[in-house]
């Protein structure tokens, strides 16, 4: 079985204020040229999307130089708020973390982007000892500027997956491998198509 975790891409979707966001417009028609082309501009870190350690820190991989491997691995979900009644035991080193808190139904809504629940440095710490390779979000970000929960995931090359959608849909206690592929771009972050599969 498999699950989409991904937001439909779409002409101005919602984004972040500061973000250019995405511009789909039709280049070619087939009334008009016999065939049909559409030309779309977005920003990286739009819709449901994934950073590389390069989006904050100088020297680091772009997404162009990991393989398809570094992107598909076991997951293991974590109720928000984390740790709170909630052990992590059943982590393993090399594991995604999923983190379903249900913003990702706000996610046309103007507050998706304004009041999101945030990770706390201390669940960070606790998922780096673990030896965490990716957390998943439904929310735009998992903390505010200055951005210490991305540093931290980035100095340890923890990926970070955002505004991924359906986490809550995602039976627990079950066998998870999480795919999040990006395109093959010489960027620090890149739109995916991020799905479950439970079995």
């Amino acid at each position: 079985m498999l699950i989409d975790l991904t937001h439909p891409i779409t002409h101005n979707m919602p984004k972040m204020p500061e973000d250019f966001g995405v511009k789909i417009t039709i280049a070619k028609s087939v009334k008009r040229d016999g065939y049909h082309d559409t030309h779309i501009q977005l920003n990286m870190h739009t819709g449901t999307h994934i950073d590389m350690p390069t989006h904050m820190l100088e020297g680091k991989k772009r997404v162009n130089d990991y393989t398809l491997d570094d992107f598909i691995m076991p997951a293991k979900i974590v109720t928000y708020p984390m740790f709170e009644g909630h052990k992590i035991d059943h982590i393993n080193q090399g594991d995604a973390v999923i983190i379903p808190t249900g913003h990702d139904a706000l996610f046309y809504e103007k507050s998706y982007y304004q009041d999101y629940p945030v990770i706390k440095e201390s669940w960070i710490d606790a998922l780096i000892r673990k030896g965490v390779k990716m957390i998943v979000l439904d929310t735009p970000s998992p903390d505010h500027s200055p951005y210490a929960i991305h540093h931290k995931c980035f100095n340890h090359e923890i990926f970070i997956v955002e505004n991924a959608r359906n986490l809550m849909s995602i039976p627990q206690n079950k066998s998870l491998t999480i795919f999040a592929i990006p395109l093959l771009l010489e960027t620090e972050a890149s739109p995916i198509r991020c799905f479950v599969k439970i079995s």
